[in-house]
C-alpha cells in the first residue's frame, strides 16, 4: 500500500517526484523521502572505494540524466545538479571523473529544455573549470 505524504491539496510526492501546482502551473522535481530523514544518508560510495571508474562516471551520469528527464524548470534541475556535485565532492570525487563523465551527458536536451549547460553550472560549484574544455 502506498502511505499518503501529500503536505497540501495542491502537492503530491508520487515515488520519485515531487508534483505540485502553483497559479495553474504544474512543476515537476526529484523527490526522495530520505531527505527527511533526521540522520545522514550514504547514497553514493566514496571514491576511495573499491569499484571501477566507471562506476563513479555512471552515477553522475544516470544521475544528471535523471534529473534532466524529472524536472520540469531549470530552478529545480540546477539545484539537484548542483546538490549532487558537491555531494559527490565530499565524498572526494576527483575532477576528472566529472569531466569524463560530462562526455556522455545530454547537453541538447539540457540546453533545449532548461536554457543552460552542465558547465554553466559548475561554475556554481567548487570544481574548477576552464571555458576551453567543453566537450
Amino acid at each position: 500500500t502506498l502511505e499518503k505524504i501529500n503536505t497540501s491539496p495542491k502537492e503530491a510526492n508520487v515515488l520519485d517526484l515531487e508534483i505540485s501546482i502553483n497559479r495553474g502551473e504544474s512543476r515537476v522535481d526529484v523527490y526522495d523521502k530520505r531527505q527527511n530523514f533526521k540522520f545522514k544518508i550514504n547514497n553514493f560510495p566514496h571514491d576511495s572505494s573499491n569499484l571501477a571508474e566507471s562506476v563513479f562516471r555512471g552515477i553522475i551520469i544516470s544521475q544528471i540524466n535523471r534529473y534532466t528527464e524529472i524536472c520540469s524548470n531549470n530552478t529545480a534541475f540546477i539545484k539537484r545538479c548542483k546538490n549532487l556535485i558537491n555531494l559527490l565532492l565530499e565524498k572526494d570525487y576527483r575532477t576528472d571523473t566529472f569531466y569524463n563523465a560530462f562526455k556522455n551527458i545530454r547537453h541538447e536536451q539540457i540546453q533545449n529544455k532548461y536554457n543552460t549547460s552542465i558547465y554553466n553550472i559548475l561554475e556554481l560549484t567548487n570544481i574548477p573549470y576552464n571555458t576551453q574544455d567543453q566537450y
